[in-house]
């Protein structure tokens, strides 16, 4: 195994040593690491039990399918990697990633608990690129100072986003790879961290065995459940948490809970959706529903005009059940919102989760493309926060060139009691912070590519 796994290695080239960069073109230090077993015990390995890769699908894809991807095997309860790839694919060019984006990359994967696997590929006579192991070795920096915030912390339940593995394969002939089958819950992921939500994202069995640490469940385009995952879920509901269904066959699958009559089959057309002072145009399935104990939240429009196009027709609805909250929209949205990032759409499903979700336990006041993911490791609270924007207009090429400085954030975070200690993990200053009724207030001056609020 230990040969086999060595072979591995150098079929990959992955060298991520945080020395010194020409030590890192030299594969001895490598075989030592093997004998010493250095893969077993280290924070950037060479070998976990899961391992994926991030590279370049779409302008910005790649992101969003390793937010998901990583949230998914974090909820897995075993050690996890993710694989920044050090060049973009592109057929026989692959030219290399600034550095801004591969440590964006890295960032995204260490804040959710994930370990490194990097992929550098060498000559084809075996040579090490020099400046790409120097490329190599900033980002081991970047990773071994987030160590101590990062290896073995666990996510804080808030958020659960469904993945179920009855929808996925009973709609997708590729089981094995990304298909359209996890649109929905790309879409759906995002609009929640747009938001500034903290998500796990967990499949029926994982989610059964905890459903009541999470205060708001997400099911989103999810077809072919099982009834017991329904019932599970009505349940829920009952002794007092939140759902949030979205899809033409909601109304259907959670008719019992969601107090709507359906009206016909989900219909195709182009609609409406207003958001924002303004409207958003889509074109989609839609299930047309009569409220019978459920509040309309939002109507359909029948064109543009956000003072005379309004329908009497719900298009999402909220309904309480026992002692909990369940809420509905009544069309594929997310799937279609994966397609489309429109702005107004993150304002579209801000005001329903603001109708239907629970208080979180954390608030951030921060532009969307700051990320937030809540972790806590022995006595430590912490906040990590990522930048994901970019200084340079995406084109086809989808490199990120910089990342520009945002701020100031502002987090509103629930204490019964004042906290001993309230810091920046990476800075010892730019942060202010205060407690007061229960609530810490803290305000960071800036952000670059990613920082972390530690609360002890």
């Amino acid at each position: 195994m230990k040969v086999n796994f060595f072979l591995f290695s150098l079929l990959f080239l992955v060298v991520l040593y945080g020395g010194n960069p020409a030590n890192m073109r030299d594969l001895k230090v490598q075989a030592q690491m093997e004998k010493k077993n250095w893969h077993e015990e280290a924070f950037f390995g060479l070998h976990y039990d899961i391992h994926h890769n991030v590279n370049d699908t779409e302008v910005g894809g790649e992101m969003d399918v390793t937010a998901l991807d990583a949230r998914f095997y974090d909820s897995r309860r075993i050690t996890w990697n993710l694989m920044p790839w050090l060049h973009r694919w592109g057929g026989e060019i692959r030219p290399i990633k600034p550095l801004p984006q591969l440590l964006q990359e890295s960032a995204l994967v260490l804040a959710n608990g994930g370990n490194l696997f990097v992929y550098s590929k060498p000559q084809r006579n075996g040579h090490l690129v020099g400046w790409h192991q120097d490329l190599l070795a900033e980002m081991a920096k970047f990773a071994w100072q987030r160590q101590a915030i990062c290896q073995h912390s666990k996510s804080v339940p808030q958020v659960a986003l469904l993945h179920s593995k009855h929808h996925y394969y009973s709609t997708s002939n590729l089981p094995l790879f990304r298909t359209n089958m996890q649109r929905p819950l790309e879409g759906a992921l995002m609009a929640l961290l747009e938001n500034h939500y903290h998500v796990d994202v967990l499949n029926e069995e994982t989610l059964t065995r905890r459903m009541n640490e999470y205060n708001l469940i997400v099911v989103a385009e999810q077809t072919n459940l099982p009834l017991s995952i329904i019932e599970k879920l009505e349940e829920y509901v009952y002794n007092g948490g939140g759902l949030l269904v979205t899809g033409g066959f909601a109304a259907k699958d959670f008719g019992k809970i969601l107090g709507v009559e359906r009206i016909g089959d989900p219909k195709e057309g182009r609609y409406y959706l207003p958001a924002d002072g303004g409207v958003i145009q889509f074109r989609s399935p839609v299930q047309f529903v009569q409220p019978t104990t459920a509040k309309s939240l939002v109507f359909l429009y029948s064109g543009q005009e956000v003072k005379t196009d309004v329908l009497d027709v719900p298009i999402a609805t909220a309904a309480t059940y026992g002692k909990g909250l369940v809420g509905a929209i009544h069309a594929p949205v997310f799937e279609f919102l994966n397609l489309n990032r429109y702005p107004r759409f993150r304002s579209f499903f801000r005001d329903i989760l603001d109708a239907v979700a629970p208080k979180q336990l954390v608030e951030l006041d921060a532009l969307p493309c700051v990320e937030m993911t809540i972790r806590k490791k022995e006595n430590k609270f912490i906040v990590h926060l990522l930048n994901r924007s970019s200084d340079h207009p995406f084109n086809n090429s989808t490199f990120v060139e910089g990342v520009p400085v945002v701020g100031p954030l502002h987090l509103r975070i629930e204490w019964p009691k004042r906290p001993t200690q309230v810091r920046l993990a990476l800075d010892s200053d730019g942060l202010r912070w205060d407690w007061k009724d229960g609530t810490i207030d803290v305000k960071i001056a800036s952000l670059h590519i990613h920082n972390a609020v530690v609360i002890e």
